[in-house]
């Protein structure tokens, strides 16, 4: 409690106290002008991933796994869920925003990045704790760290034609094309199939034997149209899967499968963005389709199991941005979102939910100072149709308030950033009112976090510039949501627990040189994260290391990604049976371009490891996929 107690005061002082320059200056805020994007802040640090792993990388998860401070859970294969969390908190304090869109999942608050595309966005951004930037949504105040995308920016007209394939069978042809009109409308489509029979060899220690994973197919397709024309952007997304899911790995006699289960996804959505200095509104309505089966004539000892679900979600934001005096700018925000889940399960809740967030900050911009001031609430208010024994709290309201503090000042070179903020965890529809699962009196899961950290910018001598960063954080986490089994693997209880407390730290260093005009460069980044929580955290190392390397010379483009974690346990107790082996693993992709195509070889997990991000779903050893591109 002193970290918090320290930075609050130091964040505080730098209101109250600011230094005479800042006194003395008398420039507007352009300092927190609207940047790039417009979306995204500026005074919280952020993390941009290197553009090189974007324009080739297999799948989403494999360009965030490069952030610090971030974790990925991966399933393995082409078809596996691919989620995230900030600094142990669990993915449902992560925000993944599309164009400065929420995606949303009511059902279970888990984002599958595997269901889009790296080469559909031309950037991507991490946030921990607060941006306090411009125009943002209200939910963005209530998050504990945002993870952000940005769509292909449309130029010119452009026709693209890719063809990926390789391992596990993999063959994903893909079609782009955009096309700018008169009076400044512009368009994009994108079409992406996926077919891969998704089998694997992988080694299984327990038993030292070497096993094929089954069942692990994935047929897909993704439509997605963007439309923009100045300050207004409109995106159609379908996707459309059918695919294995394999399950853990448990000992079953020799040839049967360990999993016959299937799952069927579509998910719809369109969501619109209209922006300008001033205000932005924001406009989303999704509809997800899940059906989950088993198949007991092919596996026989899985239950008879067929639940459908169909979930609808529509979403609408306000923000006002307005500046009172020249230091001083005012910051207000408002959502409001409704959810209802359907299911064909018996004596199922179909729950409503109506959420809410307001949001007001404020934004001092100085000289070397710079400092925001928040307070978000966020409400949620649920009904059920379906008024059975078993949710005792049909119809409850819950709600939070989200203060927080953040100052940034700058010391030479040297940058320094704290923060101090309350986030909470709403339970899911999932933790509340899934039938063999929900507990309807859960309450919501409230952590503090606060983090100081100090980044050093060098300036370009030559062509070189240099950046590196610490920061130190500590999470502490009340009301912990958990879930454990109870009379079999179908029946769980969901329960809150008590106070976790996290401290940790995360480094980064990032290097760039370029020469011939900036045509050719050198990019190479380095994190390190450590974490040290006062119990056991499942699936949390207390060591990562990840190392991200792009070398341009003329036509080539080499990059080399490597990632490392320390062992990590699967439930809260140290026994050997739970442990996670550490791991090292590295990928490399050479690309070349002649005139209007490109080609691209990738060798994923370079050194072969045996290795597992979830007890029971091993990774795939050496691996090769290939990609060409035409684009006229």
């Amino acid at each position: 409690m002193f970290l918090h107690r320290f930075l609050m005061v130091l964040c505080a002082a730098g209101l109250l106290f600011p230094t005479p320059d800042a006194l003395a200056q008398t420039d507007t805020l352009a300092a927190a002008a609207i940047t790039g994007n417009g979306l995204r802040g500026v005074i919280t640090p952020g993390q941009e991933a290197p553009a090189a792993l974007l324009k080739g990388a297999a799948d989403l998860g494999e360009v965030v796994r490069m952030f610090s401070g971030l974790q990925l859970k991966d399933y393995g294969g082409i078809g596996g869920m691919k989620t995230v969390n900030i600094r142990s908190l669990g993915s449902e304090y992560t925000g993944v925003y599309i164009d400065g869109i929420a995606v949303e999942n009511a059902q279970n608050r888990q984002v599958d990045l595997g269901r889009f595309a790296p080469e559909s966005f031309s950037g991507a951004e991490y946030y921990v704790g607060e941006q306090a930037g411009i125009l943002l949504a209200a939910k963005e105040f209530c998050t504990a760290g945002s993870l952000y995308f940005y769509s292909v920016p449309i130029r010119e007209d452009r026709t693209e034609l890719r063809l990926r394939g390789g391992a596990f069978g993999m063959v994903s042809p893909s079609l782009a094309f955009q096309k700018c009109f008169r009076k400044g409308w512009c368009h994009r489509s994108e079409v992406q199939t996926t077919f891969a029979h998704g089998r694997y060899p992988f080694y299984w220690k327990q038993y030292d034997t070497t096993m094929t994973r089954e069942n692990a197919d994935i047929q897909a397709l993704r439509l997605q149209s963007r439309l923009e024309k100045g300050k207004w952007k409109s995106t159609l997304y379908f996707y459309d899967s059918e695919r294995g899911l394999p399950g853990a790995v448990i000992r079953r006699p020799k040839g049967q499968l360990l999993s016959a289960d299937r799952q069927t996804d579509r998910d719809f959505f369109l969501q619109s963005i209209w922006k300008d200095e001033n205000w932005c509104i924001r406009g989303k309505y999704s509809w997800r389709y899940t059906r989950y089966r088993t198949d007991p004539y092919r596996d026989p000892s899985a239950m008879p199991v067929d639940n459908r679900y169909l979930q609808h979600n529509a979403y609408l934001s306000a923000a006002w941005h307005h500046p009172v005096t020249r230091q001083w700018a005012l910051e207000t925000a408002a959502d409001l979102e409704y959810d209802y889940l359907d299911a064909n399960l018996p004596d199922f809740a179909y729950p409503h939910r109506l959420g809410s967030w307001i949001a007001v900050g404020n934004l001092f911009t100085f000289k070397h100072l710079r400092f925001s001031a928040n307070l978000a609430w966020q409400g949620a208010a649920d009904r059920v149709t379906t008024r059975t024994s078993g949710f005792s709290r049909q119809n409850d309201f819950r709600h939070f308030f989200s203060p927080s503090l953040v100052a940034n000042t700058n010391i030479g070179p040297f940058t320094i950033d704290a923060f101090v903020r309350r986030v909470c965890r709403m339970p899911s529809f999932n933790d509340l009112y899934y039938t063999l699962v929900g507990n309807a009196a859960l309450e919501p899961e409230r952590a503090l976090l606060s983090n100081l950290g100090i980044k050093w910018n060098s300036f370009p001598i030559r062509n070189l510039w240099v950046e590196t960063s610490v920061r130190i954080f500590h999470n502490s986490v009340r009301d912990k949501i958990v879930a454990v089994p109870t009379t079999s693997s179908f029946r769980w209880s969901m329960y809150n627990i008590g106070r976790v407390e996290m401290t940790g730290a995360d480094a980064l260093a990032h290097l760039r040189y370029s020469w011939s005009h900036k045509r050719n460069y050198l990019d190479l980044r380095f994190t390190y994260t450590w974490q040290h929580p006062d119990k056991i955290v499942p699936y949390i190392p207390e060591h990562s290391i990840s190392f991200a390397g792009d070398c341009r010379l003329g036509p080539w483009q080499f990059c080399l990604s490597v990632l490392s974690n320390a062992e990590r346990y699967t439930t809260q107790t140290a026994f050997p049976e739970y442990r996670l082996s550490p791991f090292l693993t590295a990928d490399a992709r050479v690309r070349y371009t002649w005139r209007e195509w490109t080609g691209g070889i990738s060798l994923n997990n370079l050194t072969d490891s045996d290795y597992e991000y979830v007890k029971g779903y091993p990774m795939p050893g050496r691996h090769l996929l290939l990609s060409l591109q035409y684009g006229f």
